[in-house]
């Protein structure tokens, strides 16, 4: 699993739950810190995007399994102004 396959599951709109979606999320944090090391480049970012994420989804205080229309919502996170799209079911 990557982000370019999560996002074209998410634009094709094969998730049928948010739980779907966040397990491949986590299996690309996982696999990413497993083959490039926990302390490379690419684990660190893969720390910080596991991180962003966990509050995004304590943020928005959501059911992971409901079922529902995609909408897109740009979320930007002040301390390091980072800014992601992110594709939601409502």
């Amino acid at each position: 699993m990557d982000l370019s396959t999560a996002e074209a599951k998410l634009t094709s709109e094969s998730y049928e739950t948010l739980e779907q979606f966040f397990y491949d999320l986590n299996m690309i944090w996982e696999n990413c810190r497993k083959y490039n090391g926990p302390t490379s480049v690419y684990g660190e970012l893969a720390n910080k995007m596991e991180h962003n994420m966990k509050r995004i989804v304590t943020s928005i205080n959501f059911n992971a399994e409901r079922e529902l229309p995609m909408r897109r919502e740009r979320i930007t996170f002040e301390e390091d102004k980072t800014e992601i799209t992110m594709a939601e079911k409502w």
